[in-house]
């Protein structure tokens, strides 16, 4: 790679006190693999980080919540850093607002491999490589919720390699160093105006189904003469997937038919954990009605039965309508509830049948609306009948 050059391996993230959240239906073949995956996902950094042979670990921050984790979250954090020391790879170690390392077990010692940032002002990390040359860090401790500004290290100017760490994305104009090495959510790389990178690596592992798509860390090539070179480094355990489905036709297994012919029509990896949210595409009245509660299990538990004999990796995570909330949000069912509190409501009012349709054009009424703007819709009517009582002196059924 030319003279001055180092291997980096970027991290961040791990949040080892999370779990994978939103699948409605697992596999009992598949729940162990599950339930550990975020902690396999981190292996699979440090497994990459050995096998390679890169130079130095960077863990940019929200390393676990210390109020959140448990002792076995500690015990496995402390024989990962420990791997890396019998390997001889130097870690960087960065703290975030969320990791508070004022709460951490006094008890935790980190191996000697780990350089970390401790100070309140500005601090290099200078990291000898084997050459004899060697990097520089530069970050600071975290303290509350403040954003890292890039004014604060003004006036640093290093010889050779280096670059910023930071928990969030640096404020302002200031020292581009080589680059920034950031904590964050998603796999990103922005160059500036000096083709200088802010790098975020994300997860090793994604925790929601918000988060679609393969996740893990990002090895860094840099040399003192050359642009820095990146590489993403998927370590995903578990992807979460949206599958759309379209249906013309409200026979419900016609509907199954139609997720058949969609799974049929994707690849997914045998290897991993795979969770699928159905994103159903119509504009049936029949499907975009309000879903039941018992018959959105049973049809979840027949989307499962199809997952299944296609692969056993294969999970749901739950059924939701274009632009709607998922089936089985707690979202969705507050809104069901304001929905039939206000409906009964207008009953108690002496409204028996609305008949809406009669007061719109004709053909808009197959132009439904969401529940949200139903729900609105009828708490308008309610009030505007209250006005109507009050400024009339009528009776509820004749304001009705």
């Amino acid at each position: 790679m030319g003279a001055n050059a180092t291997q980096i391996l970027l991290t961040a993230d791990w949040r080892l006190h999370e779990v994978c959240e939103g699948i409605l239906r697992v596999n009992p073949e598949s729940a162990d693999r599950l339930s550990h995956a975020p902690r396999d996902a981190v292996r699979l950094v440090v497994d990459f980080a050995i096998n390679e042979q890169v130079d130095i670990l960077v863990n940019a921050g929200n390393t676990l919540a210390p109020n959140l984790a448990c002792p076995s979250d500690y015990n496995f954090l402390y024989g990962e850093l420990e791997r890396l020391a019998n390997a001889n790879i130097d870690v960087v170690w960065n703290w975030s607002p969320l990791d508070e390392p004022q709460n951490w077990p006094r008890c935790f010692q980190f191996p000697s491999n780990v350089r970390r940032f401790t100070s309140s002002t500005p601090q290099v990390l200078k990291i000898p490589l084997k050459g004899g040359e060697s990097v520089n860090f530069v970050g600071i401790e975290s303290a509350g919720n403040e954003s890292v500004s890039t004014e604060w290290f003004d006036g640093i100017d290093l010889q050779g390699i280096t670059f910023g760490v930071s928990h969030s994305t640096p404020q302002g104009e200031g020292p581009g160093f080589d680059g920034w090495l950031v904590a964050g959510k998603g796999y990103s790389v922005v160059r500036d105006d000096k083709s200088l990178p802010l790098i975020k690596s994300g997860s090793p592992q994604s925790r929601s189904p918000k988060h679609t798509g393969p996740h893990g860390a990002v090895l860094i090539n840099a040399c003192t003469n050359a642009e820095t070179d990146l590489q993403f480094i998927d370590t995903s355990v578990l992807e979460y997937h949206n599958l759309q489905v379209a249906i013309q036709e409200r026979d419900r297994d016609t509907l199954l038919e139609a997720i058949l012919d969609q799974l049929a029509n994707r690849t997914y990896d045998e290897k991993l954990l795979n969770a699928i949210e159905i994103e159903l595409h119509t504009e049936l009245p029949s499907v975009q009605s309000i879903p039941l509660k018992k018959s959105a299990e049973a049809l979840s538990e027949s989307i499962q039965s199809i997952f299944a004999d296609v692969s056993s990796s294969l999970f749901l995570t739950g059924i939701s309508i274009a632009g709607e909330a998922n089936f089985g949000s707690a979202e969705h069912e507050e809104i069901i509830g304001e929905f039939l509190f206000a409906i009964k409501q207008l009953k108690e009012s002496g409204w028996e049948q609305l008949h809406l349709r009669n007061y719109l054009p004709n053909g808009e009424y197959d132009k439904l609306a969401t529940l949200t703007e139903d729900l609105d819709g009828l708490n308008i009517i309610n009030r505007s009948a209250a006005l109507a009582v009050s400024l009339f002196e009528r009776t509820d059924r004749e304001a009705a």
